[in-house]
């Protein structure tokens, strides 16, 4: 309930805002690790690239659709 939405001078709210659902988001913390090398002699496998794989599978994931009892009604 919003502050505007319930007067001072009476007792009960005017008008009452519940928001039933809403989106969410998640966080993702990706670690990568593997033996290190020189510069010089860069390893084909490594760790930035694996975590940029890691990050592009993330983005193409398409998440499952979900309806709650507020939704599906």
């Amino acid at each position: 309930m919003t502050a505007a939405a319930c007067s001072p001078t009476k007792a009960s709210p005017r008008f009452m805002d519940v928001n039933a659902t809403e989106k969410l988001y998640g966080d993702f913390v990706l670690t990568a690790t593997n033996p290190g090398g020189h510069s010089s002699l860069p390893r084909p496998e490594n760790a930035i690239l694996r975590i940029s794989r890691s990050a592009t599978k993330i983005a193409q994931y398409q998440f499952p659709f979900e309806l709650n009892n507020i939704t599906r009604a």
